[in-house]
């Protein structure tokens, strides 16, 4: 894309490659919005008993991702900016706005009012809400980082050896697979969701 921008191969090659990591993780990001909001659809609709066709929540994602982008783009600015003033308060914020997807895909509120609801349903309940989000996410750590990556790695180096082509495609999809117990984050968050909600 930009061989011959400037007279310096290697600044030519660094913008290529910056291009590229900002397209791929753009692409990444478009692809995980909206299936993290179906997901967040299917899971639930269950949870209600109802039955959500899988297409109908990937349209749902489709149409909520620009503002979904935007209300995440506003939570880790405001996570950020908290964690850099002093820690404290951007763990504070982080807990505040918490529920802001499910506020967001599930009660339709907009960018800065999913924020405001979450809030508003922690605030009465910040130790309760604090704890639950600790465990969930060592919990969360414990299985996506050590037992999944090691267990794909595991499988993956009966295949082929660690580095090869083929070791890489088998690792990457095991561990893709088991990024699949992230649906029980969504499952555990969502019902200390709707319990929030049910006594607010």
């Amino acid at each position: 894309f930009a061989e011959d921008l400037t007279s310096y191969g290697w600044i030519n090659d660094f913008i290529n490659k910056m291009i590229k990591i900002g397209v791929e993780a753009l692409l990444a990001a478009i692809i995980g919005g909206i299936a993290w909001i179906a997901l967040i659809r299917v899971i639930a609709a269950s949870m209600h008993g109802e039955k959500l066709p899988p297409i109908q929540a990937l349209k749902d994602g489709t149409t909520m991702l620009p503002m979904f982008i935007v209300t995440a783009i506003i939570f880790y600015v405001l996570i950020i900016i908290g964690l850099v003033l002093f820690v404290i308060p951007g763990i504070i914020l982080a807990i505040w706005f918490a529920f802001w997807q499910f506020s967001f895909v599930l009660r339709g509120h907009g960018a800065i009012s999913a924020l405001i609801y979450s809030k508003k349903l922690v605030d009465d309940n910040f130790l309760r809400v604090s704890l639950n989000i600790l465990g969930i996410t060592v919990i969360m750590l414990i299985l996506n980082y050590y037992a999944i990556d090691l267990i794909a790695s595991k499988i993956a180096l009966q295949v082929a050896e660690e580095g090869a082509f083929t070791y890489t495609i088998v690792n990457a999809i095991l561990v893709g697979s088991g990024r699949l117990f992230e649906g029980l984050r969504i499952i555990f968050l969502l019902t200390l969701f709707m319990d929030l909600e049910n006594k607010s």
